[in-house]
């Protein structure tokens, strides 16, 4: 059973957790869950499994 590791981000703040699952399916769905309406990262080892667009916007924006 592979290892994922969820990221949620609150404005400054980014909560990591680890959790085994049999797929990305189902750790992607336990996330959501888990997430209460905050986005979610989900890796696989070294592998991005899944980002939602609002974590991609915050990381590519420009220093004002």
């Amino acid at each position: 059973m592979p290892l994922y590791r969820l990221c949620f981000e609150d404005h400054d703040r980014r909560t990591e957790e680890e959790v085994g699952f049999f797929n990305d399916e189902g750790a992607l769905a336990y996330a959501r869950r888990l997430s209460r309406g905050r986005p979610v990262e989900l890796w696989r080892g070294e592998a991005l499994v899944h980002r939602d667009q609002e974590i991609a916007r915050v990381r590519t924006a420009e220093p004002a």
